[in-house]
C-alpha cells in the first residue's frame, strides 16, 4: 500500500524534476491510499495556477485511489505522532494514516524524511 502526501501529488501533477517517482507510486492506484486532508492541500494549492474545472480533473484523478478519512483513531494518533516527534499537523495525519493503513508514504516534506516507511525525495530548488 501507498500514501502520496499532497506535496508528493503536486509534484507529480506540476511534472517535477521528482514526478517520476511519484509515478511509480501511482502506477497502480488501487494500491494507494489518499488521507482527505491531501484533497484538500492539493486542490487549493492547484486552483491558484488552474481553473475551478482543472482543478476539479486533478481531484478526480486522485480519487481513483482509496480515500480514507480523518477519523476519530487518526486524530488521536496523529496528535501523538506530533507531540512525540516534534512535527506539524498536516504530517501527522499522513503518517497516523499510514501506520494505521500499512502504507509507504511518498513525500517530500522534510517533517517526514527520517520516519520509517518513508520514501522522501527532497525538493529541487530552481
Amino acid at each position: 500500500m501507498n500514501l502520496v502526501d499532497a506535496s508528493g501529488w503536486i509534484e507529480y501533477f506540476n511534472d517535477g524534476p521528482y514526478a517520476s517517482y511519484f509515478l511509480e507510486a501511482i502506477r497502480d492506484m488501487s494500491d494507494v491510499i489518499v488521507p482527505t486532508l491531501s484533497f484538500y492541500e492539493v486542490f487549493s494549492f492547484v486552483m491558484k495556477d488552474m481553473s475551478d474545472s482543472e482543478a476539479l480533473q486533478v481531484v478526480a484523478f486522485m480519487q481513483q485511489a482509496r480515500s480514507v478519512d480523518l477519523t476519530d483513531a487518526v486524530a488521536v494518533l496523529a496528535a501523538r505522532l506530533s507531540a512525540k516527534h516534534d512535527i506539524p499537523f498536516s504530517p501527522g495525519i499522513t503518517l497516523a494514516t499510514a501506520q494505521l493503513h500499512q502504507a509507504v508514504i511518498w513525500t517530500q516534506d522534510a517533517h517526514l524524511k527520517d520516519m520509517p516507511g518513508v520514501k522522501y525525495y527532497p525538493k529541487k530548488v530552481t
